[in-house]
């Protein structure tokens, strides 16, 4: 980073001294420069003016370094918890976990992500079967880290993937199973926030069941609800429903007994890289290192619809903790606390109770919340977001109240916990009613900064490492109004470690809360968990963004085109090449120009000698790049094309290299090739010409080496030609790599 300069490098005598030394060259007919003159007075003062201008402008504190990035629209990020893939073993018997199940790791607390269900299922067969035959992979899925290609070393159509269980997968049930993939290549791709990539090939998914209607079994269509693994390009899970029962099968050799299958096929093939599975596995649920103390979620109502005068919520607050009800009201938008129904005295009439009835469902983990006929009282008014489910736990019960208002300005209020996570906080402050003397509870904003707050916005600040809520001061933001009684409420609290939660595998152990049903069950991490940030500092949020202004957000430049390209998200772009007012066809280009086109090579990052992106590849990129290119601009992705180049060469060499062809050949083959392997980037220059001197210098340079004697090159593809000296010119989207060379050494003593 480069050093700040000291703006207020001058003294006020040195600059008065500089002013009175060009008066003679501008105003020869000041003669007088004495204090008591007028004119030297003005000019101390001015001086004196730009001094204090100078010292002010050295003094840029953190609040104005804030502000200024402000105005660029950033802002520190808060602290961003980590998350793990978290497996539960020992299962004998369905159960279900509801989202928001709290786990252990040491001193750190992991909530579940989304309901799972628990089924007594682990993989006991994994096979592979391709062209060439069936292969066991069941030592592979044991947890040694062991990858294993899921559809073969090419992932060619018709390749499939069959895992075994002793038992049948229950039906007409939501079942999850994790597929986790090796990633470790040279390039990590950007993250897909969006879930936009295209996948590079298609599979289906299939089980070995019952046909129905007295049809014999067969295999039969998965019912995929959801697919996080976008048809096994990444690691993910895969959320399914089976609508028949499975049917026992023998699957590899004869001799083996029967089992029940699922298999996925690769229906269309082109994969720039072949999946390889490091573990698959049934009750595994991805869960995120934060401990919410309570949880606040919005229900649109409409009692006439179909579900009847009732909603449901799923998760482990609801289900283990307090419950509360807030209903907005039709006048202000204020919010009206309900009564459960057995909390309020039979004498009120049924019409006029507002109350609700609760029900947990031990099956399902949820809670059913009933209004009107259902409670025994009157039914919240229709509307969206007209419902607020409010659960917490036991201990937050007392601590959810943080504070009584008093009026005054800047008033001060600390929550219960640090670390808080910024974006699920919410506050509301209760007024009474001057009539009902019932409460009211309107909801409070959380701002940055009250810069634009004025005397009626009810807004916040909130400092999330201290857990320090500070209101205004009734001009800028409103103060909490005056109250006897406690009427500052913590709706929503959520608090993390950040980078603390990045712990190693097998860490987490046990649930965070003593829990019959799940007693035998026991939660386990087999990887590390990754993505825990520490609050970002000021000096780390500026680094940040003048790498975000480096980074184009519009393709204007082949450059820009070109980093647009290689951080595509979800792709793995090896390298890129923009071509401007190119279309494929110009014979004589960039002499023969197209207006407004721009033609984009891309290249995946693979392992194979030529690697050619997939029809879903290119069209991400495209899509991607879409929305951020010219509007006159015509835009057209291509592959790379590849000329294979064999290299011929006579070379006399020392004695004791007479034997080392393979050396000149792996040098030869470390030249012509897309990219380097190691780091998945430099490669051979597109549309490069291959001269003779290339070779000559590559083979020159080999220890053992005397001259070459004879050498030419010769090559196979499509838009090349050989020039009369030999050399090999390929088009402006060409690529080279290496074929067949023909080496022969002579020795020094054979001449």
């Amino acid at each position: 980073m480069l050093k700040l300069p000291n703006l207020d490098d001058r003294m006020y005598e040195h600059m008065v001294e500089a002013a009175r030394k060009q008066i003679p060259a501008l105003y020869p007919a000041w003669t007088d420069e004495n204090a008591h003159d007028p004119g030297m007075t003005m000019l101390e003062m001015l001086t004196w003016l730009i001094e204090m201008q100078q010292y002010y402008l050295n003094r840029v504190t953190e609040a104005n370094e804030l502000k200024f990035l402000k105005l660029l629209g950033v802002k520190p990020r808060g602290a961003v918890p980590a998350s793990v893939e978290v497996h539960f073993e020992g299962v004998d018997e369905k159960s279900k976990l509801p989202r928001g199940t709290k786990l252990s790791a040491g001193g750190l607390i992991f909530e579940t992500s989304e309901p799972l269900l628990l089924v007594p299922a682990i993989p006991d067969k994994l096979i592979v079967a391709t062209d060439s035959g069936y292969f066991d992979y069941t030592a592979s899925n044991e947890g040694r880290n062991v990858s294993f290609p899921a559809f073969g070393a090419k992932g060619e159509a018709g390749s499939r993937l069959y895992i075994g269980f002793t038992e049948p997968l229950p039906t007409n049930q939501l079942l999850t199973l994790s597929i986790r993939l090796y990633e470790n290549y040279p390039i990590v791709p950007v993250q897909d926030t969006e879930r936009e990539r295209i996948p590079s090939a298609m599979l289906t998914w299939r089980m070995f069941g019952d046909g129905g209607e007295d049809r014999p079994a067969n295999w039969q269509p998965v019912n995929l609800r959801r697919d996080e693994t976008n048809h096994l390009s990444q690691s993910g899970k895969l959320l399914f429903r089976l609508e028949r029962p499975m049917q026992p099968k023998v699957i590899g050799p004869a001799t083996d007994r029967e089992r029940y299958w699922i298999c996925c096929e690769v229906v269309e093939a082109g994969f720039e890289l072949p999946p390889k599975i490091e573990h698959v596995a049934f009750n595994a649920v991805t869960a995120f290192q934060h401990d919410t103390w309570s949880l606040m979620e919005e229900f649109d109502w409409d009692g006439r619809s179909v579900q009847g005068q009732s909603l449901e919520i799923s998760h482990y607050l609801a289900f283990f903790g307090a419950v509360r009800i807030q209903v907005r009201t039709e006048a202000q938008g204020e919010w009206e606390e309900w009564s459960e129904a057995g909390d309020l005295s039979s004498a009120v009439p049924e019409d006029k109770r507002k109350v609700y009835a609760l029900s947990r469902n031990v099956g399902s983990k949820t809670v059913r919340i009933a209004f009107g006929e259902d409670a025994g009282g009157q039914a919240p008014p229709d509307g969206i977001g007209r419902i607020r489910v409010i659960c917490h736990n036991g201990r937050f019960r007392d601590q959810r109240h943080i504070g009584a208002g008093n009026g005054l300005p800047h008033q001060r209020f600390e929550l219960p916990c640090a670390s808080v996570v910024v974006e699920a906080f919410r506050l509301q402050i209760g007024e009474k009613d001057p009539v009902s003397r019932e409460w009211l509870w309107y909801d409070w904003h959380r701002v940055d900064d009250f810069d634009r707050s004025g005397p009626d916005d009810r807004h916040f600040l909130l400092d999330p490492l201290t857990g320090i809520v500070l209101f205004g001061d009734n001009e800028k933001g409103m103060a909490p109004p005056p109250s006897d009684e406690l009427n500052i409420v913590v709706m929503s609290l959520r608090s993390t470690e950040g980078v603390s939660g990045n712990i190693n595998a097998a860490l987490i152990q046990r649930f965070a809360e003593p829990w019959p049903e799940v007693e035998l069950v026991r939660p386990v991490n087999r990887t590390v968990a990754a993505g825990g940030c520490a609050p970002e500092t000021l000096e780390e949020s500026k680094l940040r963004v003048r790498t975000e202004l480096q980074q184009p957000a519009t393709a204007v430049t082949a450059e820009d085109v070109e980093r647009i390209v290689l951080n595509t998200p979800g792709l793995r772009v090896a390298r890129a090449r923009a071509l401007p007012l190119f279309r494929k066809g110009l014979k004589q280009y960039p002499a023969d120009r197209s207006p407004a086109a721009l033609s984009v090579v891309v290249v995946p990052y693979s392992e194979s000698p030529k690697p050619m992106p997939s029809r879903g590849f290119m069209e991400t990129v495209r899509r991607y790049l879409d929305k951020r290119r010219m509007i006159t601009t015509d835009i057209q992705i291509l592959p790379p094309e590849y000329i294979e180049i064999s290299v011929h060469a006579v070379i006399v060499v020392e004695p004791s290299f007479k034997d080392e062809a393979d050396v000149v050949i792996r040098e030869l083959t470390r030249l012509l090739q897309p990219f380097d392997n190691k780091d998945g980037t430099s490669g051979w220059a597109f549309g490069r010409t291959v001269y003779k001197g290339d070779i000559y210098g590559v083979i020159n340079r080999i220890p053992g080496v005397s001259y070459i004697q004879d050498l030419w090159i010769s090559a196979e593809g499509k838009g090349f030609h050989k020039d009369a000296d030999g050399d090999i010119q390929i088009p402006p989207y060409g690529l080279v790599y290496s074929g067949e060379h023909d080496i022969e050494l002579i020795s020094l003593t054979e001449l």
